[in-house]
């Protein structure tokens, strides 16, 4: 609403302004069709019919100049938005006296007594979250929409502080941690990945310019890429258009794994990797990210809707309304018959059900 009340006086102008320049046009071109249809000898009338097509031309430059006059000021408060934009300090900037771990980092990371409100809202998106993952072992987040999943990547990238408690990576506040340095150490996977139009060594460069060709192929085989992009006719120099409309959802998955594995990050995070694909392109990523946890490559936070896609973490933890409702492994939260058992259970009617309406379908005759 508010929106809709600062921009109501710019849009009366130039509905104002419009509606003028429409009658003004209007009222030209009929006077001056009456004047060449009073004043003109009809045997001329050849001459009259070019003239009004010189007059129609003439209109149309004058319906261009206008449409330059809105785009001028379309861009003029385009601009005074982005000098607006540039102005904002940054809640999250380089500490005066930043700190580093002395043997470098290692990817442990402690959440204590986290409380988290975005600003301008008075309710707490995250309350009391307290958590310890040990270097190089993988822990999961489940739960409702709007349970706090993705604030609590956003926190641990660093794109916001949190309202009330501290984050340590390897004993440090994250607060006094070197944030240039730390944004180095860390990748994210996210379920709308971007693609650009170029090349396979392109795209997977874009997080690491400097990377060499034997960095890229390992990555690409950390990720299980290497083997679809060696099947390629060019490999590495595959072009697979804007926003790799060659390759398959799974394929497209992967790479985004891979150009995030280049810059061999102590920390990855996994923002709901899988959610948008289908079954046999999630069993691919699938597949990929189990061998991750399994070479335990980097401290790995998985974001989930999917159960099925953390069955090997070491330790998942259920949020409920902000909150850690349980926590624990796979296997001791299925049998503890709390939220996370609901989930599941709710999974799986889910998917029989896709898979009982799949099998119908198959069964119906073809006329």
């Amino acid at each position: 609403m508010d929106f809709c009340e600062k921009e109501r006086p710019r849009f009366e102008i130039f509905r104002k302004n419009y509606n003028h320049k429409e009658d003004i046009i209007s009222l030209f071109r009929a006077m001056m069709y009456g004047a060449i249809f009073k004043f003109s000898d009809p045997a001329q009338w050849g001459s009259i019919i070019l003239a009004t097509a010189w007059m129609e031309r003439i209109f149309s430059n004058l319906y261009r100049f206008y449409n330059l006059e809105r785009h001028l000021n379309e861009g003029k408060e385009a601009g005074r938005e982005i000098c607006a934009m540039l102005d904002i300090v940054p809640s999250v900037r380089q500490p005066e006296e930043p700190k580093w771990p002395e043997s470098g980092m290692r990817g442990k990371v402690e959440l204590r007594n986290v409380n988290m409100k975005y600003p301008g809202v008075e309710t707490l998106i995250l309350k009391n979250i307290n958590c310890f993952v040990e270097p190089f072992h993988c822990i999961a987040f489940v739960g409702r929409t709007g349970s706090g999943k993705t604030t609590l990547a956003s926190l641990l990238v660093g794109e916001y502080d949190p309202t009330k408690g501290e984050i340590f990576i390897d004993g440090i506040d994250l607060k006094e941690l070197d944030y240039n340095r730390y944004r180095k150490e860390i990748a994210i996977v996210s379920q709308k990945i971007d693609l650009f139009d170029g090349t396979i060594a392109e795209n997977v460069c874009k997080a690491k310019p400097s990377a060499t060709t034997d960095e890229i192929i390992a990555a690409l085989k950390k990720a299980d890429a290497w083997e679809f992009v060696e099947k390629t006719t060019k490999g590495l120099e595959t072009l697979i258009g804007e926003d790799g409309v060659q390759l398959s959802g799974g394929q497209r998955q992967r790479l985004a794994i891979a150009r995030a594995l280049v810059r061999n990050p102590k920390i990855l995070i996994l923002d709901e990797a899988t959610s948008s694909l289908d079954a046999e392109s999630q069993a691919e990523v699938q597949k990929t990210i189990d061998n991750l946890m399994q070479k335990r490559l980097a401290t790995i936070f998985i974001i989930a809707h999917r159960l099925s896609t953390i069955r090997q973490a070491d330790q998942i933890i259920v949020l409920d309304n902000g909150e850690i409702a349980e926590s624990g492994s796979h296997q001791k939260l299925v049998q503890s018959n709390g939220l996370f058992n609901q989930f599941l259970k709710t999974e799986t009617e889910y998917l029989s059900e896709i898979k009982k309406l799949k099998e119908e379908a198959n069964d119906e005759p073809s006329y």
